[in-house]
């Protein structure tokens, strides 16, 4: 069977097809949830450099946030 008609036969499967979004969608909230965690870890690092009043421009370079970003962290 070719590429298109297996393509075909799955789009077909409304269970298969609803399976696969649910499982796409659970995807996404993992990377999404990963994500969130992974960058409130580099603000908690960022306020830590700022209250031993590190360098902006290190605490860039070691953490990956933006100047602004940064800014903001002081403003709180």
């Amino acid at each position: 069977m070719d590429i298109a008609r297996k393509v075909e036969k799955f789009m077909r499967d409304n269970n298969l097809v609803q399976y696969y979004d649910l499982e796409a969608s659970h995807q996404y909230e993992i990377k999404d949830s990963y994500d969130t965690g992974k960058n409130e870890e580099k603000i908690s690092i960022a306020k830590n450099l700022l209250n031993d009043h590190l360098d902006i421009d290190k605490i860039m370079k070691y953490t990956g946030l933006t100047k602004q970003e940064i800014m903001k962290l002081q403003e709180n």
